[in-house]
């Protein structure tokens, strides 16, 4: 039996031509504009300029393939067949073409589907019934090669395809101290703070412990917003430039090319790629890895670009992460079901233990000087980890109360989420107390350098932004955590003379006597006598830089500071991590000592977990799920085995009634747990607790 080509346009050749033009304008083009911007998206997933030239030869040539394919098969049963699957194809195209152009349209996600649709098939008839439109088309056939080599040759990303990686520049290094260096993500240094000013030696004891034997630069500042340009700052000592990847062939000049020439290095990088492959190349994925990642990644950025925003709403975030937006596993954690996990998230963030517990197990004796590096997406949300290193629930690409990076709503989802970034950061303290325990383990911690330093930090301001950096929330973003042991060093110092994480490199240099053999902005941090630091400036995102003035900030903080301790105490004090909510007085009644009035036509549909183990690495201990028959805006109380163990507010998202809170891990008893809500009405000393009962 032969194939019988679609009439129009009569050949299986012209007609792949005609479906080649038509994708790339509604398939390739969009992607390519997105990524030649964005050109940090190859840049982090480590790809090569072959997996590049892949992606852009592959996404021009496979759709119209796979497309003419099928006609083919559908040629089989005759011409009529392939003829209308053609025009199918010419219509959808289309429609994919019009609906990039109305998605913001305001005129509601079925109008604009329609008018879509519409276009597609008013394009299709025009196609079979006109002999110019079908002209036209040939012409476009052309685009494939135009926008694939625009791409790959004149984009902000044609540098990753034509530049090669320079030789690395080693530098001598007489130098033998063992080097640990851990790079921190989004950590404020308000967050590791006690009402005093210090370091809570209870909440984290470790970074205390470290603190005891090293050098605190306690007003330290950041010089960028974003990872992937404070990470490649921290690891020059150069102030980014604006159009600079997080990559090696951006950053030649750099840490590990500084001790390359006389240590084993032993690093693991998150979010970027500056240790050239001749001396670090353990991490890089295999390439059905790396291009199964970008398929899939692209698939969720193509949703976003060409569905209405209504819809594209429900999709996995593309803004708080570079890659696997779409990401299902993860070996340890345990997802919630629900409208917090419309698709999964970045496997970046997806076992993050795994990634940390590695590099601890790594670190022992060795017999040559050895540079142990590790820069972990922690405590970065999204929130999951408890300080003992349990893991509870994550939502990474709706983090209730944050849009677009910015907390909207309730005022207590910026609270809430507050809460559970301390106690992420009590798991950092407590791998930072592995690390430590390892190098004294293996008789190295006494000689060795170690650093300790956070790229940016985070705010937590209701109805304020999140990552975005601006003057009202430079305390909580631009300063941030640096600690520095020297070799020998047993006394801690604190150090209140403004810094930058530009000093970090000069700084470990010197202490390894050790010449930078390129021109830094920064200076050594162990000079007795250290110059004064002009005002704080912090570049962003947008290529603006934020600017002021340290002691100012410092004021700020302190005032971060005592709304911190208000909500969540310090050490040992009251009211505690787990007591954040609207209605604390509550915490810890039992609820057969308080009324309780019938429910009245309300239900709670949970979408977490019950059931504790304690020998589990995952601990229940977020109850979440959606509350109907009540708006949002309502006090909520949450009873585990009949006492009161967090309270928590109603919220409305995507058209639900959602609630969400932490409880302690101490209110849970092994097996099954009996979880309750309870809608708070009154105020003061005699609150009446509405039932919520579970929906069946």
């Amino acid at each position: 039996m032969r194939s019988r080509p679609p009439d129009p346009p009569g050949s299986f050749r012209v007609a792949a031509l005609h479906l080649a033009g038509l994708a790339a304008f509604a398939v390739a083009q969009p992607l390519f504009d997105l990524l030649a911007r964005n050109p940090e998206f190859f840049a982090v997933r480590g790809a090569t300029r072959w997996d590049i030239v892949l992606f852009a030869v592959g996404i021009v040539v496979l759709a119209p393939l796979v497309l003419v394919a099928a006609e083919a098969v559908a040629g089989l049963a005759g011409r009529r067949a392939a003829t209308v699957l053609h025009l199918v194809f010419v219509a959808a195209l289309v429609a994919l073409v019009v609906l990039q152009l109305l998605r913001t349209a305001d005129w509601g996600t079925a109008a604009v589907l329609a008018a879509a649709a519409a276009a597609g098939l008013t394009a299709a008839a025009a196609y079979a019934a006109v002999r110019p439109a079908r002209m036209l088309a040939s012409v476009l056939g052309a685009a494939p090669l135009v926008f694939a080599g625009l791409f790959l040759l004149a984009s902000p990303a044609s540098k990753l395809v034509l530049s090669g990686a320079p030789e690395p520049r080693l530098a001598e290094v007489p130098a033998t101290a063992p080097v640990v260096m851990v790079v921190l993500d989004e950590l404020p240094t308000v967050s590791l703070l006690d009402a005093e000013g210090g370091i809570d030696p209870v909440r984290y004891p470790s970074f205390a412990r470290l603190a005891a034997d090293a050098t605190w630069y306690r007003n330290a500042t950041t010089v960028h917003e974003w990872t992937t340009a404070a990470v490649p700052a921290i690891l020059t000592g150069v102030r980014p430039e604006a159009d600079d990847l997080p990559l090696y062939l951006d950053h030649p000049d750099n840490l590990f090319t500084l001790l390359g020439g006389g240590y084993r290095l032993r690093v693991t990088e998150s979010q970027t790629h500056l240790c050239p492959d001749d001396l670090c190349d353990d991490d890089r994925e295999p390439l059905a890895r790396r291009v199964g990642s970008l398929l899939s990644d692209l698939s969720v950025v193509y949703g976003h670009l060409v569905l209405p925003e209504d819809v594209s709403a429900r999709l996995p975030s593309v803004s708080s992460s570079w890659r696997d937006f779409g990401a299902e596993e993860g070996p340890v954690v345990r997802l919630q079901r629900g409208p917090t996990e419309p698709g999964g998230r970045a496997a970046d963030y997806i076992g993050r233990d795994g990634q940390v517990r590695q590099f601890v197990e790594r670190i022992g004796p060795t017999e040559e000087p050895t540079l142990w590096f590790l820069h972990t997406l922690l405590p970065h949300h999204p929130w999951e980890y408890l300080p003992n290193g349990k893991a509870y629930a994550s939502d990474l690409g709706t983090q209730p109360g944050m849009v677009n990076e910015r907390w909207v709503g309730d005022p207590e989802l910026a609270v809430q989420a507050q809460q559970r970034h301390l106690l992420q950061v009590g798991y950092v303290d407590l791998v930072l107390g592995r690390i430590l325990d390892r190098l004294e383990a293996a008789g190295a911690y006494d000689d060795a350098v170690v650093v300790v330093v956070a790229d940016h930090g985070a705010s937590f301001r209701p109805h304020g932004e999140r990552r975005r950096i601006h003057s009202g929330n430079m305390a909580e973003i631009a300063l941030v955590p640096l600690l520095v042991k020297a070799p020998g060093q047993t006394a801690g110092r604190v150090v209140d003379e403004h810094v930058t994480t530009l000093d970090v490199l000069p700084t470990i240099a010197d202490l390894l006597g050790v010449e930078v053999p390129w021109e830094t902005d920064g200076r050594s941090l162990a000079e007795d006598d250290l110059p004064e630091e002009p005002g704080v400036v912090v570049d962003t995102a947008s290529g603006e830089r934020v600017s002021g003035d340290v002691d100012e900030l410092v004021a700020q903080r302190d005032e971060v500071l005592a709304r911190q301790v208000e909500l969540f105490g310090d050490r040992d004090d009251a009211p505690g991590l787990y007591a954040a909510g609207p209605r604390p007085d509550l915490i810890g009644a039992r609820v057969d000592a308080l009324a309780v009035s019938a429910p009245g036509g309300i239900a709670f549909e949970s979408r977490g977990e019950t059931r504790y183990d304690p020998d589990s690495a995952f601990a229940p201990v977020r109850v979440y799920g959606s509350i109907r028959g009540v708006p949002g805006g309502l006090d909520v109380a949450v009873a585990v085995n009949g006492r009161i163990a967090a309270t928590t507010r109603t919220f409305e998202f995507h058209g639900e009634t959602l609630v969400s809170a932490l409880v302690p891990e101490e209110a849970l008893r092994p097996g099954e747990n009996a979880v309750h809500l309870y809608v708070v009405d009154g105020d003061g000393d005699e609150p009446v607790l509405r039932e919520v009962p579970a929906a069946s």
